[in-house]
């Protein structure tokens, strides 16, 4: 596996050298039909190369050996087979392993050549097969279901591989590691994650998520010294913008995004080593701009007693300003703004709100009259009275989806246009929520 080096901002990259080879296949897509027919036990072989992994471990010469474990299961033509003995073929090196699978299948099923398909692991069958837009931690040098495809007319596979792993190396730090997000932010995105056809034997995404998590349980200590490593699968391809999230188990995050494409090669390991990280509490952040360059004055956002309409009994823990941005950090996760949280902050050009809010209060915005933009987070799907009343410049068009409650006069007064097509799972609409507005139409 080549080693390769990404710049980060502020961030120095180490790396590790690894190498192997890639395998090849002739291009084919997945198109498996179920039979219908009575079932019978079934024995297939499946072996792995030395490239090829379910478990893996180094050898300390650059190899790797692959090893099938208790708990493998492959799906073939559409039926799940488990593993019941596994061992090493003579002349075979110790980076190659066969696994006899077996139960419950129809041997008459598969009428075209190649007659039998496999996948592994077996959850991501499918026509299309996807993959997980979640992944679960394995200690050590060891990855969860590394995703493998074969195709054979008798009853013994070879599998090849569909991805890569990026590895993330993190040392220098005293918290624990929850979960790590990649996600590429690059003007054409490549999704990590979602339905793969397979071609030239490489999983090829046609759509779904754009990103992929990997998540720590329970959550994994860092310390000063010794790099801990993060292997996370994701498909082979070019990652223009590559956005890392690192969230520790106190919820602090540290995000970072590469200032060089990160390229993942089928069968390769990228190695992306980290120290002293840079951990923030973003969740329990707010910025905004004003249109005067200067902070907010009232006394609730110096710390006094009323800090808590900002959420449910949260306080600030701090109220910066700099480079022409407002910072409010709160003592925990938000999940409300609350009411009369900004009422009449008419200096607000734009905030942002924290993604784990879920509910605006009452009069939460109401009356910031020269507030462009506001960033209502997916997850918001409830807006209180009054909520935005008086934003006479800020139009929500397109923020509106997952909104189940609409308060009364809640966005009266607002720049609101066009054609407003209210989801199916709306519940409550109250008096003038959406009054003088520039509404065309609404369903």
């Amino acid at each position: 596996m080549r080693a390769r080096v990404f710049l980060f901002a502020a961030v120095a990259i180490l790396t590790a050298a690894v190498s192997c080879k890639k395998e090849e296949i002739s291009p084919d897509e997945i198109q498996i039909e179920t039979p219908d027919a009575s079932l019978q036990t079934e024995v297939f072989s499946a072996s792995t190369k030395a490239v090829t992994r379910t478990d893996f471990s180094d050898n300390g010469d650059d190899t790797y050996t692959i090893l099938w474990k208790a708990s493998d299961a492959i799906n073939v033509n559409g039926y799940n087979l488990t593993l019941q003995t596994a061992d090493q073929p003579d002349g075979y090196g110790p980076g190659y392993t066969r696994g006899n699978f077996s139960g419950p299948f129809n041997p008459g099923g598969g009428n075209n050549s190649p007659k039998f398909r496999a996948v592994y692991p077996a959850s991501i069958f499918g026509n299309p097969g996807s993959l997980p837009t979640e992944q679960s931690y394995v200690s050590g040098d060891n990855v969860e279901g590394f995703p493998m495809y074969a195709e054979s007319d008798v009853q013994s596979f070879e599998f090849h591989n569909l991805c890569g792993i990026i590895r993330i190396g993190l040392k220098g730090d005293s918290r624990s590691i929850s979960s790590i997000t990649l996600v590429d932010v690059d003007d054409s995105p490549k999704p990590m994650s979602g339905p793969y056809t397979v071609s030239s034997n490489a999983a090829v995404i046609s759509s779904g998520s754009a990103g992929t998590s990997l998540v720590c349980s329970p959550a994994v200590a860092l310390n000063a010294d010794d790099f801990e490593y993060f292997n996370i699968t994701v498909p082979a391809n070019t990652y223009g913008k590559l956005k890392i999230m690192i969230e520790a188990s106190d919820g602090y995050i540290w995000t970072l995004t590469a200032k060089n494409a990160v390229t993942v090669e089928r069968s390769m390991i990228t190695p992306i080593n980290l120290s002293s990280p840079k951990f923030k509490n973003e969740k329990a952040q707010i910025t905004y701009t004003t249109y005067n360059n200067t902070k907010l004055s009232a006394s609730k956002y110096n710390g006094g007693a009323d800090a808590s309409f900002l959420g449910d009994g949260l306080t600030i823990i701090s109220h910066t300003f700099e480079n022409n941005v407002g910072t409010i950090t709160l003592s925990g996760d938000v999940t409300k703004i609350g009411d009369s949280a900004f009422y009449d902050q008419s200096s607000i050009v734009t905030i942002t709100i924290p993604s784990t809010v879920t509910s605006i209060g009452n009069s939460a915005f109401s009356g910031c009259s020269k507030m462009t933009t506001c960033d209502i987070p997916s997850g918001v799907t409830s807006l209180g009275n009054a909520a935005f009343r008086g934003c006479n410049v800020f139009d929500p068009s397109g923020q509106l989806d997952n909104i189940t409650s609409y308060g009364g006069q809640a966005l009266q007064n607002t720049a609101l246009s066009g054609t407003l097509v209210l989801s199916v799972a709306v519940t409550k609409v109250d008096n003038y929520a959406f009054g003088n507005t520039k509404l065309t139409s609404v369903t």
